[in-house]
């Protein structure tokens, strides 16, 4: 995803803390970029829910369980990323 291409800034904080600028990153940033930050991230979480899904009943063994541990991880990161978003959205 272009992240320039947002139109709202974000697309600059964005490329600031990427892999080509470590550190880059301004210390304080809008209330804004936190919440679409963790909404993007929850997104990010369920779409590899979906992914995991569609190996969870595999005929193989190994992708099988590795399906079922993956699937408990992003149901987690889910649920970690949730929380501080509902406390930014609700105050």
């Amino acid at each position: 995803m272009d992240h320039r291409a947002m139109g709202d800034g974000m697309g600059d904080i964005v490329e600031m803390a990427s892999d080509k600028n470590p550190g880059k990153l301004p210390t304080k940033l809008p209330l804004e970029f936190d919440i679409t930050f963790l909404s993007v991230k929850i997104e990010h979480h369920k779409g590899a829910l979906n992914m995991v899904q569609m190996i969870q009943n595999s005929q193989n063994e190994v992708a099988s369980a590795l399906a079922q541990e993956f699937f408990a991880a992003q149901q987690a990161d889910v649920r970690q990323v949730a929380c501080p978003l509902q406390k930014l959205t609700n105050d």
